[in-house]
């Protein structure tokens, strides 16, 4: 029912700000000043929040986890997809507002783990769960398909910063968001996530620079995704001109307040 649908968003947003301000307590309490730790216990709160918060509503999500099993073809046409879509908006992003500075990496053995343990590992669990699993499938109850695909991608993205990197990011929220509509597979949504997260951990680690949550290309990443952007476009139309291309296969169900019945 909608009804359902509005309440699970507004708890959602609940637990959000309740997780900030528990970590922000706990970061007093117990004087926390590595920023690094600092996100991975707001990381783990609000996981922690989430899911307890899907469970309380009896939704466990192994139907979803399990959709699709190893399926190469399909995970190749996702990354490809998600890569070229990223690679546009990054370039975009960067030709509008030029390079950000950002804070270093301490050349810290324990510092290098934590990021490695924050960005590709807990967030793109923390995020799918969270934007995919939850609120797409929340907003997808209430409009349709293409509308809710644009305000995840467009919250998902607008989340990880302002200007440059709510552009930067935007690519590749609307394929994982448009990957996972069409196949209902959280565990597949999670391997590109993190797939693109550990490019741009690694990128901006051997740059010396913090890693962030949203994927950042080397400046030579333009005209590689240009060409590639181009490409792709040749191909893709050759082989639906051939009847080469299979779609994504739709599931049934998905996890969240999407029941139609009363």
């Amino acid at each position: 029912m909608t009804w359902k649908n509005y309440l699970s968003l507004a708890l959602i947003i609940l637990v959000y700000i309740l997780t900030e301000e528990a970590r922000a307590l706990l970061i007093s309490i117990l004087e926390i000043q590595d920023t690094l730790v600092q996100n991975l216990l707001f990381q783990f709160l609000t996981l922690g929040g989430i899911v307890v918060t899907l469970f309380s509503f009896h939704q466990p999500f192994e139907k979803e986890w399990a959709q699709i099993g190893p399926q190469p073809k399909l995970y190749l046409w996702a990354l490809a997809g998600t890569f070229l879509l990223s690679a546009a908006t990054a370039t975009v992003a960067k030709i509008i507002f030029g390079d950000a500075s950002l804070n270093s990496i301490p050349p810290d053995h324990n510092s290098m783990l934590l990021s490695f343990l924050s960005v590709v590992i807990v967030a793109p669990v923390l995020e799918e769960i969270l934007f995919r699993l939850f609120i797409f499938n929340n907003v997808s109850a209430i409009f349709n398909s293409s509308i809710s695909i644009l305000l995840t991608s467009l919250l998902f993205a607008g989340l990880h910063g302002v200007g440059k990197y709510a552009l930067a990011v935007l690519g590749m929220s609307f394929a994982t968001t448009y990957v996972y509509a069409r196949t209902r597979s959280l565990r597949l949504a999670i391997s590109i996530h993190a797939f693109f997260n550990l490019l741009g951990w690694m990128s901006t680690l051997s740059r010396g620079t913090s890693a962030r949550h949203d994927l950042e290309f080397p400046a030579e990443f333009a005209i590689v995704a240009n060409s590639a952007l181009a490409l792709a476009f040749v191909v893709l139309g050759w082989l639906i001109l051939k009847n080469k291309v299979q779609p994504f296969r739709p599931s049934d169900g998905c996890v969240g307040f999407n029941s139609k019945t009363g």
